[in-house]
């Protein structure tokens, strides 16, 4: 994958996603760097830059590793904390890696806040309050860091793949539309849900009926195994409730294209 974000001088900075062993293989035969841009990525070189500058920029640029990291927990007792990267280190495809390290200093001081009073007797019962806030801060943090991490990796799939895709824009125009021009259905995009509204990602609340399919969350928060599938939200409805709101999806999605062919 090629992606172009623009800049403030209104030039691209350009950035280059392949299997490492693409890298290595260019890297060992640099004549095939051109052939490899026109076949995979036409309309590059030469119309957006030029085969010199290609060269150049492929040679002086850092080539760095992609990095995922779910682990568990983020604190040894009462010493020990881990907060950002170092606790869950994500592909940058969601844009949320640094949104979510300053979430983590959020929620580790309002955990500090609450357990640890100001005014305590002893250092060992100061010592096992700042235990309970850094158990409490692993307990709320992890769950919402996996998931934050999943978002990103699926996104990756969207960016690379689903863009192309007429079904996947008309879905995306339906979501978009629900959102901005029906607030009365309590409806918000997946995106809206995660990273604006301050919502928590698990166990994610839906903003109306209407969200339970598209509600992304781990089916199980302590398994940390990048294969594992990502399975509907958890909460208790029961199946009249669920049909209801499956119903009441598709007749809004069905609405909305409807007014967006007569708009």
């Amino acid at each position: 994958m090629f992606i172009a974000i623009p800049s403030l001088d209104k030039n691209f900075t350009s950035t280059l996603f392949v299997p490492a062993s693409h890298f290595e293989d260019l890297d060992a035969h640099p004549k095939k760097l051109v052939p490899y841009f026109q076949e995979h990525f036409p309309g590059v070189v030469p119309d957006l830059i030029s085969e010199e500058d290609l060269k150049n920029q492929y040679k002086t640029n850092p080539h760095l590793p992609l990095i995922s990291i779910k682990c568990t927990p983020y604190h040894y007792d009462s010493s020990v904390v881990i907060l950002g990267d170092a606790a869950h280190a994500m592909v940058p495809f969601y844009g949320q890696g640094m949104n979510a390290g300053l979430e983590d200093v959020r929620v580790l001081y309002e955990h500090l806040d609450t357990h640890v009073p100001q005014v305590i007797s002893s250092n060992e019962d100061r010592t096992k309050a700042r235990a309970a806030a850094l158990q409490a801060y692993t307990t709320e943090r992890h769950p919402d860091a996996v998931t934050i991490n999943d978002l990103a990796l699926r996104n990756f799939k969207e960016m690379n793949h689903d863009v192309t895709s007429p079904l996947y824009r008309l879905r995306k125009t339906i979501e978009e539309t629900l959102n901005d021009r029906f607030p009365g259905l309590e409806w918000a995009t997946q995106y809206s849900r995660t990273l604006i509204l301050h919502l928590p990602l698990l166990p994610h609340p839906v903003l109306g009926p209407h969200q339970l399919l598209l509600t992304p969350a781990p089916n199980d928060p302590n398994d940390h195994s990048d294969q594992k599938h990502r399975g509907e939200n958890t909460r208790d409805y029961d199946a009249r409730d669920r049909a209801g709101a499956q119903a009441a999806t598709l007749l809004a999605a069905a609405a909305a294209a409807t007014l967006l062919l007569f708009c």
